[in-house]
């Protein structure tokens, strides 16, 4: 996926943690499971959850229950 965690990428992530930034620090590239939103929240003040949510509507009938399938799937 998108998400690699490579020392690269966290010593980024790390920087923008240090500079005390006035808005929230969010990820929001290749946010599409536990470990992905896990690893967002590691390093950032949060995940956004964007194409992989649009996937899920987009390819099953029930939305409803994908909805919930989904983000419980998330936590």
């Amino acid at each position: 996926g998108l998400l690699q965690r490579d020392d690269e990428r966290e010593a980024f992530l790390e920087r923008l943690k240090g500079l005390s930034l006035s808005n929230p620090i969010m990820m929001g590239f290749g946010i599409s499971s536990r470990d992905t939103l896990s690893y967002a929240f590691d390093h950032c003040q949060g995940g956004i959850i964007g194409s992989a949510f649009i996937r899920v509507l987009s390819e099953h009938h029930d939305q409803s229950k994908s909805i919930i399938d989904f983000i419980g799937a998330l936590k």
